[in-house]
């Protein structure tokens, strides 16, 4: 299948409409935002990748329909996550799209676990600071996630089997998003 010359424009207008986005605002997503992936067989068609943003989780596809070509967006990754992968990070992001942190975690040891040490402070664009800490289990039966926070006068403790997807809001009426062992993601 022939992708027509200037796609991204129509990517970027279709999924602006599909989420609602302003283009007038600057944080909408541009044509420099996305990132082509390359063509992937997906139930036997031959389906086109654009990633929707660095960090995104939503991708653009293009597949042969008919004479043309149908458009559509998925939040599922064209290529395969290696469990070790999924783990390998806590991803802390805030709702309003300002913030996006990628924590790596380290390896604890022989054992296969990895984790921080102890815990971070992060620092949210309204100055607030939040402390985490995480840690993983992969080759458990199931996998084991932990995530912890310390934020003002709270203390939270919270302990999964797979991964975690946690919204929590800060003393300071931040809205994150914690994530680990929960992909797709880069």
């Amino acid at each position: 299948m022939d992708i027509p010359e200037g796609i991204e424009k129509d990517i970027v207008s279709y999924i602006r409409m599909e989420c609602g986005e302003d283009p007038s605002d600057p944080r909408t997503l541009k044509e420099s935002d996305l990132t082509y992936e390359g063509e992937f067989e997906i139930q036997g068609v031959p389906t086109h990748y654009w990633r929707c943003g660095k960090d995104s989780r939503l991708w653009a596809t293009i597949e042969p329909y008919g004479d043309s070509y149908c458009m559509s967006m998925t939040s599922s990754s064209p290529k395969p996550i290696l469990k070790s992968e999924l783990y390998s990070h806590l991803k802390i992001e805030d709702f309003s799209g300002e913030f996006s942190e990628r924590i790596p975690l380290p390896s604890l040891g022989k054992s296969g676990s990895v984790g921080l040490p102890d815990y971070k402070e992060i620092t949210l664009p309204s100055g607030e600071i939040v402390a985490v800490l995480a840690e993983a289990h992969p080759q458990g039966a199931p996998p084991s996630v932990t995530v912890s926070i310390q934020d003002a006068a709270k203390d939270i403790y919270i302990r999964a089997s797979v991964g975690i997807a946690l919204s929590y809001t800060t003393s300071g009426g931040n809205e994150l998003l914690l994530s680990i062992g929960t992909g797709p993601w880069e």
